[in-house]
């Protein structure tokens, strides 16, 4: 599999002088493309972040009601699997494969084949600092695009460039791009993920079988995009047995992917209570997670993707965040805090740096966030 980091690595070394060089025959071929009278296929390329494509999923909506006839694509990582499949917004999703470098290259041919014979009529890119994506997106070749182009990036590619602003949400900054066609906007709401019977039966059929009524579910977790996220695991750790001790009818179950079995199994030891704390790390699908999430009491998590799971699954949650602004990434309503340590370098993951974190003062953004803090917030929250 090739890692976040060393695609990143690629995509600034590679994709920005391929962009410069493809910016002038872009130039050159055609400009002031007016917009399609009759849309009928549109293409959405997201590939990295499962919590940015749901912060994202606002666009579903509102492209469906604006073009009800059209077909609506959505292209994203493999390991994107399982989020918006059978909606009612998607009508068909295609993968990038980053197995190996191979894998890799034979995708990426595949997908432009994929694009020449769909003719997309638009094509947005949501990827902000992605220098592969505006490739693929200009490759589409007879497509209206839309996207995004921070200063530095490089990526001049679009027909349409839609401003972007790290002071708004970025749910906001993806629907500035309907807007930028002059599209109505009917809703901001995030989009469930659908639910199966089947995925209901497997959740209810753990939690009885382990006899879990009232719990609180921590995510420790963040994936490579930025590990600096992370709250300390000796914090949740002091969490979690204060919750315990307070809460005698109170269980705690502990999330994330396969790849954090280890971390968990870590948390679980500091709290260690027999019984009362469970290991679910790579037990359920996304889906399965959802309909999880939305039968807890509470969610505490670094800001990552389960973060955002538990906002469209009705839970109320508690975000950490450090190197990033809540600003840009947190959740919104009355029922969702995103604590900060307010430190004078936070936040200090940007897009206009690559999302690179180059931090000199050992991530004390994370690090001061004080467990009594979240303790009284998830308190607040808890109704037992």
């Amino acid at each position: 599999m090739i890692s976040f980091s060393r695609a990143r690595w690629i995509d600034r070394k590679l994709g920005k002088p391929i962009c410069y060089l493809i910016s002038v025959f872009h130039y050159l071929r055609r400009k002031n493309i007016p917009q399609p009278e009759n849309v009928r296929n549109i293409l959405i390329i997201k590939m990295w972040g499962i919590g940015t494509i749901i912060l994202g999923s606002p666009v579903f909506t509102n492209l469906r009601r604006n073009y009800p006839d059209a077909k609506i694509y959505f292209l994203t990582l493999s390991q994107n699997e399982g989020l918006y499949e059978d909606s009612l917004y998607i009508d068909e999703t295609n993968y990038m494969i980053l197995a190996s470098y191979w894998a890799a290259s034979v995708r990426f041919c595949q997908i432009i084949i994929w694009l020449w014979r769909k003719k997309f009529d638009i094509v947005f890119d949501f990827e902000f600092g992605s220098r592969f994506t505006a490739i693929l997106t200009f490759l589409s070749l007879r497509s209206l695009t839309i996207g995004y182009v921070p200063a530095g990036s490089g990526k001049n590619l679009f027909d349409i460039t839609v401003p972007y602003n790290e002071s708004i949400h970025v749910t906001r900054l993806y629907l500035r791009a309907l807007h930028s066609l002059h599209l109505k906007i009917y809703s901001d709401r995030l989009v469930p993920l659908p639910i199966s019977e089947q995925n209901t039966l497997k959740v209810d059929r753990y939690l009885q079988n382990n006899h879990i009524k009232n719990f609180v579910v921590f995510n420790p977790n963040a994936s490579e995009l930025a590990l600096e996220r992370m709250w300390p695991l000796e914090y949740f750790g002091q969490l979690g047995k204060r919750l315990l001790e307070e809460y005698n009818g109170l269980d705690i179950l502990l999330t994330g992917g396969k790849e954090d079995i280890n971390r968990v199994h870590n948390l679980s030891q500091l709290i260690n209570p027999p019984g009362r704390v469970f290991q679910v790390c790579g037990e359920f699908s996304l889906r399965e997670s959802m309909y999880l999430l939305s039968q807890a009491k509470v969610l505490v998590s670094n800001d990552s993707g389960p973060l955002h799971l538990g906002v469209i699954a009705g839970v109320p949650t508690i975000g950490l965040f450090g190197p990033e602004t809540p600003v840009l990434y947190g959740q919104q309503g009355e029922k969702h805090s995103a604590i900060t340590s307010d430190q004078i370098c936070s936040p200090c993951i940007s897009v206009y740096k690559d999302k690179v974190v180059d931090c000199h003062f050992g991530v004390i953004c994370m690090k001061n966030i004080q467990i009594d803090r979240v303790y009284k917030e998830v308190t607040r929250r808890l109704d037992l």
